[in-house]
């Protein structure tokens, strides 16, 4: 899920958007076929700038091949190459942000009022596939965009290489979280002494971190700040 700058101008927006529309209606499911879905929803109709945010928000989704938002008929269609627990909770986190609604998507049982955003990502997401290190030692290489839901306790681990002693190198994080924060710390090979922490809070955060100017493996720790953290994060080099 590789985020570039629509989509972190997008998230700036949320905010404001859910302010403006939180007594409409989500985003709700029209259509879906194989790699393919519609979704309706009544808060962006009319709304040309917030639909043009919306339409570059889901195509910086990672598997997203073609998206198309229809401002006069207020609908979002999508076609992909990604699981489908992680459409299910990109198109459920966008209807909270808009208009303060769950998606209503095709499987849903109990009524979408009834449940809290905790409860619709982490149903959507339980059989989804992590591809992240829970040890050091098997750490990723960064770029990494995951999502942490409420019932996941380890932390995660990242790995990147300082080529360079003379060009500054930096990392750039991304969250947004329903609740709770996310917590990054950053070792450098063989130290235990972090040389770098961030914290972040609910909502979203943007921030560029300065690594040292010194050549070498650095490891980044990604955990929870509480256990009630339920969202994502997205680390570029």
């Amino acid at each position: 899920m590789m985020m570039g700058a629509p989509m972190q101008a997008g998230l700036l927006l949320g905010r404001a958007i859910h302010n403006l529309f939180s007594g409409n209606a989500g985003m709700v499911i029209a259509s879906r076929q194989k790699n393919r879905r519609r979704y309706t929803c009544q808060s962006i109709k009319g709304e040309r700038e917030v639909c043009a945010i919306l339409e570059q928000l889901i195509a910086d989704f990672p598997g997203i091949k073609t998206v198309t938002v229809n401002q006069i008929t207020g609908s979002i269609t999508v076609t992909y190459e990604q699981d489908e627990e992680y459409i299910d909770a990109l198109f459920d986190a966008l209807s909270h942000h808009l208009a303060g609604k769950h998606a209503v998507q095709e499987r849903t049982i109990i009524p979408t009022r009834m449940l809290t955003v905790s409860d619709n990502i982490n149903d959507s997401l339980r059989y989804a596939k992590k591809k992240v290190a829970y040890k050091k030692s098997k750490a990723k290489n960064l770029n990494a965009t995951e999502m942490y839901t409420m019932n996941e306790k380890a932390a995660r681990w990242y790995k990147v290489s300082v080529k360079s002693s003379k060009k500054q190198s930096k990392l750039k994080i991304l969250t947004v979280a329903d609740q709770g924060g996310f917590k990054f710390t950053i070792y450098e090979r063989g130290k235990k002494k972090p040389v770098k922490t961030v914290k972040t809070s609910a909502k979203h955060l943007e921030k560029t971190v300065k690594l040292p100017k010194k050549k070498g493996m650095y490891y980044v720790k990604v955990s929870k700040r509480t256990k009630k953290t339920n969202g994502y994060y997205e680390i570029k080099k």
